[in-house]
C-alpha cells in the first residue's frame, strides 16, 4: 500500500505505520540522531512506542540530547543504587554532575522506576536551561507565577515551573480532553511520548 512501510527503520513492530502518521516523522528523526536505538523483545528488534521508560532510560535519552557521548569512563558510583559498570551509569553521572538530577534521595536514583512525565519535564527543562542559560531569567521570572496552562497543574506542585515553562516556550501542548488542557504529571512517560518531547525541544 502506498505510504506504508513493511519495516520503519528497521523496526518490527511498525510495520503498519504509514508515513503519514504523526508517529513516522518523530521516531525517524529521534533514531536518526542516534538519541533512541530501540529494544530487542523475544529477539526481535523493536521501537515499542507504548512502552513505560524507566528513569534509567531518560536519564540516557537527556544526557544524548546534551551531547553526551558514551565512552565517558567513571570511577565513582554516582548513586548507591546506579553501579559504575551499567549500561546508564555514566549518563546518570553525566547527568549529576551537571545538576540536571539529584536522584529519588541524596543517595539512590532508582534506575529501575518508572519515570513519570513530570519527572521527565524536570530533567528536559533543567536540561534545556542548562544549554540555553539565556532562558534562565525567563524561567525565574515565571517562579510563583499563576499560570492556568493545565487544569491539573497546580502552583505548589514540585514540578510546576518546569511544566510552565515548557508551556511557555511552545515545548508542551499537553492533551485536550473535550476543551480542557490537561499535562498528565503522574502518568508513565512512554517511548513515543518522551520521543516526542526531546524532537519538540
Amino acid at each position: 500500500t502506498q505510504g506504508q512501510s513493511n519495516s520503519v527503520l528497521g523496526f518490527s513492530d511498525l510495520s503498519g505505520l504509514y508515513r503519514t502518521n504523526w508517529e513516522y516523522p518523530v521516531i525517524k528523526e529521534i533514531t536518526e540522531a542516534g538519541l533512541m536505538t530501540g529494544e530487542t523483545i523475544n529477539g526481535e528488534k523493536v521501537f515499542n512506542m507504548n512502552g513505560k521508560m524507566n528513569r534509567a532510560q531518560v536519564a540516557v535519552l537527556v544526557a544524548r540530547y546534551m551531547g553526551y557521548t558514551e565512552d565517558q569512563v567513571i570511577k565513582t558510583e554516582p548513586f548507591e543504587d546506579v553501579g559504575t559498570m551499567e549500561w546508564y551509569s555514566s549518563a546518570v553521572s553525566y547527568l549529576k554532575e551537571k545538576d540536571i538530577i539529584h536522584g529519588k534521595t541524596p543517595e539512590t536514583f532508582a534506575p529501575t522506576d518508572k519515570a513519570t512525565r513530570a519527572e521527565f519535564y524536570k530533567m528536559m527543562i533543567k536540561a534545556y536551561i542548562y544549554m540555553h542559560p539565556e532562558v534562565k531569567k525567563e524561567w525565574m521570572e515565571l517562579m510563583g507565577t499563576k499560570i492556568d496552562y493545565f487544569v491539573d497543574v497546580k502552583e505548589e506542585n514540585w514540578f510546576s515551573q518546569y511544566i510552565y515553562l515548557a508551556a511557555h516556550k511552545k515545548l508542551l501542548k499537553g492533551y485536550d480532553l473535550y476543551g480542557t488542557k490537561y499535562a498528565l504529571p503522574a502518568q508513565d512517560i512512554t517511548r513515543i511520548e518522551g520521543a516526542t518531547i526531546v524532537t519538540n525541544f
